[in-house]
């Protein structure tokens, strides 16, 4: 797999979907805050935290306990607010979270550029550890019939999620 930050690196757009992205997204701010400020607009769909039992439904599938998911969601929202106050503007506007209520079976890095894209998806199996968890990465020309049905999914997921953070100022 690419690291994410070569993944990433010269991006147009960015769709991020997880559960928390409390893990690799959010090692330091400098991740996301770079990304954004290249240019590139960041779209993050994560669990809702206002529908509580999402985490005891999500947790029996992975090696996580609920607390723990409620841990990395608090974390994951102070790195949103901490790079926001480094954002100017129109970089916030760049930078946008929306959160769905249900328990994903998969997440997924969408990356544009241009015309062409990227993906990286990894599967939420259960009780498996993390390093474990089936992944792979599509890339237009290789696969691009998968590449074209995960990119058609997760961006309906997009449209159809809550507009905003349960936490406007994320």
């Amino acid at each position: 797999m690419t690291p994410f930050d070569d993944f990433v690196r010269d991006a147009d757009a960015v769709l991020i979907v997880g559960l928390t992205k409390a893990g690799a997204l959010t090692e330091g701010t400098d991740r996301l805050s770079r990304l954004v400020k290249s240019g590139c607009h960041v779209r993050l769909a994560v669990l809702d935290k206002t529908t509580p039992s999402l985490y005891e439904l999500v947790a029996p599938a992975t090696t996580h306990t609920a607390a723990r998911f409620k841990g990395d969601y608090d974390r994951f929202e102070e790195t949103i607010k901490t790079i926001r106050v480094g954002l100017s503007g129109e970089e916030n506007q760049r930078l946008e979270v929306r959160a769905y209520p249900f328990a994903p079976t998969a997440g997924v890095i969408l990356v544009y550029r241009g015309r062409s894209a990227s993906a990286q998806v990894y599967f939420y199996p259960y009780r498996t550890d993390p390093a474990e968890r089936p992944t792979f990465e599509l890339n237009d020309g290789e696969g691009s019939e998968w590449l074209s049905f995960f990119r058609e999914k997760y961006e309906l997921l997009w449209r159809n999620v809550t507009e905003t953070s349960p936490d406007p100022s994320l």
